[in-house]
């Protein structure tokens, strides 16, 4: 066969590919722009791709060689810079799969693939693992919010970006095609990232149609922030606000897109659905509206939720702002307590009278009962008493001695409700972990005997300092359940201890308030009963 009739026969090809698949011409249209230079001895600069590339293959180029590449399922992610050398021939997606090791060790690698490959390995995986009952390899891998985040955002500038191109007069157009130029070098910098409203052989939707399509993606991008900053392990009034409106912005954004040229799902639309059926899935939150096709959002309220997501913003900003400074206050107790119990009768007056002002904004916020400030506060008044004019100190451990439960004494264990003799049977013998707070030992001896536990780690974490003590402890064999303290830990040990229990299948209880067993039982009832009594068995 003659060069020139291969050349047509794979043209054929081509475009018979492109009519079932046209999110790829770019990406085909750049490798045969690429392979076109070769072929005149041209060597194209890392980086050298054309603004807006032809479909079309010169009849007179060869048929490019590639090599079969690996199925991408198996194949770890290539380094950005080797990616920039040399493009995958496919949009590829990447996630993690979680690998078990010969001596039993559950790991996660990062590999590339389409969305299909990457759960077909994650499903042939957990199918390997199903009959020795390992639910280590059943994990939670929700898309990543901050790249749907970035990625729309660079959207809506593109969508900008072409109606700013059609209203320029013709001599302001290579501007324009060099900054949009710019904003493609971005999104191929990013996974899946194709900037589909400038490709201008395709008809486009009107300038009314494309500004709400880039309104739509910037709410996508707020919604997708606004589940970071209220991730799994908040109030769940508050996450389940936040789930939906990622689900109302990724709606009006779907129903948009079904009047474009696109043929299959954008994205990041389909990643924050994914992302919404996971977490509420696993979380057990029920979102009430934008959750099938049947219910779409109206994309031209556009502007009412962005109002919405920029005042739910601004709540949950006061709310971190309002925390931080509570924690500020708990700090300054427990520093000046730590003084007095080191150096008692030293300045007492002095560390008396700042651990008074910061009892008083925490007693008015409703924390001057917390388990961490009080058992601080009782050390230190043992071993230097407080004047009687510290009033705030006086009502703090006044209030710690009346919400004291005395402890049940080791011939009435009958005195427990049912609740927390339904949980001992579920945890007797096995290992308990407790994050956040600072360890108080007759606290730790009340909840081992409630539930005849083997031991109780508790892992102190300090404000802005690592979590990665507490993966060790979480990690045992025989640690059976995880307590979170979350009125005394910040959001992000919160998250990250819960991808710790994630990957090593424990139960996680959130404790909103006190740990006391009657408490403790109630939570692991409602939270993990279901996931307890299934390993008792």
């Amino acid at each position: 066969m003659s060069t020139t009739r291969l050349s047509e026969a794979i043209d054929a090809l081509i475009r018979q590919f492109l009519r079932q698949n046209a999110g790829y011409a770019p990406l085909i249209a750049d490798i045969a722009d690429h392979v076109a230079r070769l072929a005149r001895g041209i060597e194209p600069a890392p980086g050298d791709r054309p603004v807006e590339p032809t479909p079309a293959v010169p009849a007179a180029t060869p048929p490019p060689v590639v090599e079969r590449p690996e199925p991408p399922a198996t194949r770890l992610a290539p380094p950005p810079a080797a990616k920039a050398q040399r493009p995958a021939l496919t949009p590829l997606a990447s996630g993690y799969v979680p690998l078990k090791l010969a001596d039993g060790e559950v790991t996660h690698v990062r590999v590339a693939g389409t969305g299909a490959d990457i759960a077909a390995a994650r499903n042939s995986l957990q199918d390997a693992g199903a009959d020795d009952g390992d639910q280590e390899l059943r994990r939670f891998h929700p898309p990543d919010l901050e790249l749907i985040a970035t990625r729309s955002l660079l959207k809506a500038q593109a969508c900008r970006a072409s109606l700013a191109r059609r209203a320029a007069p013709a001599a302001d157009e290579p501007d324009h095609n060099r900054a949009i130029g710019a904003l493609i070098a971005q999104g191929k910098q990013l996974d899946n990232c194709y900037l589909w409203m400038v490709n201008r052989s395709k008809p486009q939707p009107s300038d009314a149609a494309l500004t709400m399509i880039a309104a739509a993606y910037e709410n996508l991008a707020s919604a997708a922030r606004l589940c970071q900053r209220v991730p799994r392990g908040s109030r769940p009034d508050r996450r389940t606000t936040a789930l939906g409106l990622l689900a109302e912005s990724q709606s009006a954004l779907r129903v948009l897109l079904e009047d474009t040229w696109l043929t299959q799902a954008d994205r990041d639309q389909d990643d924050a659905f994914r992302y919404l059926d996971e977490s509420t899935s696993y979380e057990q939150l029920f979102i009430a509206r934008h959750m099938k096709l049947s219910d779409p959002a109206d994309p031209a309220a556009w502007p009412n939720l962005q109002a919405r997501l920029a005042s739910f913003m601004q709540e949950v900003a006061a709310d971190e702002d309002s925390q931080r400074k509570l924690r500020t206050l708990v700090t300054k107790v427990r520093h000046h307590a730590r003084r007095l119990i080191a150096h008692p009768g030293d300045d007492a007056d002095h560390d008396w009278s700042r651990i008074d002002e910061a009892l008083e904004g925490l007693l008015k916020a409703g924390r001057g009962r917390d388990p961490d400030v009080v058992e601080v506060l009782r050390s230190a008044a043992a071993a230097s008493p407080p004047p009687a004019r510290f009033t705030a100190v006086s009502r703090a451990l006044a209030a710690e001695r009346q919400d004291e439960s005395p402890p049940v004494p080791e011939s009435a264990p009958d005195k427990y409700s049912e609740e927390v003799l339904r949980v001992r049977a579920m945890l007797s013998g096995a290992r308990c972990v407790i994050i956040g707070g600072e360890r108080r030992e007759d606290a730790a001896r009340r909840i081992r005997d409630a539930f005849e536990l083997a031991d109780v780690d508790w892992v102190s974490l300090t404000e802005h300092g690592s979590t990665a003590a507490a993966e060790a402890p979480i990690r045992r064999p025989e640690t059976r359940l995880v307590l979170v303290l979350i009125r005394l830990v910040g959001h992000l040990h919160a998250e990250e201890v819960a991808e710790f229990c994630d990957r090593h299948g424990k139960p996680l209880v959130r404790l909103p308030a006190g740990y006391n067993p009657e408490r403790i039982a109630a939570e692991v009832i409602e939270q993990v009963s279901h996931r307890l009594s299934q390993a008792a068995r």
